[in-house]
C-alpha cells in the first residue's frame, strides 16, 4: 500500500509531530521502545522506526500493544496510555525521514492518564 493511498482514506487531518511527542512501547518479553512521532492527530499518529530496527519484527498489522504518548505541555495530542493497534506499516519514501518505516497506530481507547507536569487527573 503506497503512502498516496493512505492519505486518501484518512478522515482525520495530520500534522506533523514536533520533536518532543514520542510513543513509548513497552512489550512483554522484549526490550522497551521509544519511538518519535511523524505525525498526530486526534485518533491516530505514525511513529517512526529505523528499517533495520528489531522493533518491525515484533509487531504487524492489527496487534495490539499499550503504547504511552509523550508530548509537550502545549500539545494537542492527550497524554496518557493507549491500547493501540497497529493500523500499517509503510516506507517513507520523502521528506525528513526518508528511508525509515512509519508504524501507523490508531488511538482507540485510552486506559490511563498521567501529566509529566502535575497531577494524575485528566
Amino acid at each position: 500500500m503506497t503512502t498516496a493511498s493512505l492519505k486518501e482514506r484518512r478522515t482525520v487531518l495530520r500534522t506533523p509531530a514536533l520533536t518532543e511527542h514520542m510513543a513509548k512501547f513497552d512489550i512483554p518479553g522484549a526490550l522497551v521502545y521509544q519511538l518519535k512521532l511523524q505525525e498526530i492527530s486526534l485518533s491516530g499518529a505514525g511513529v517512526i522506526v529505523k528499517p533495520d530496527s528489531n522493533f518491525l519484527d515484533l509487531d504487524q498489522v492489527d496487534q495490539q500493544f499499550k503504547v504511552k504518548l509523550l508530548s509537550p505541555k502545549d500539545s494537542q495530542l492527550a497524554q496518557g496510555i493507549y491500547q493501540v493497534p497497529i493500523a500499517h506499516i509503510t516506507d517513507s519514501k520523502e521528506g525528513r525521514f526518508k528511508g525509515h518505516m512509519v508504524v501507523g497506530i490508531e488511538l482507540l481507547q485510552k486506559i490511563a492518564y498521567f501529566n509529566l507536569y502535575g497531577s494524575n487527573s485528566p
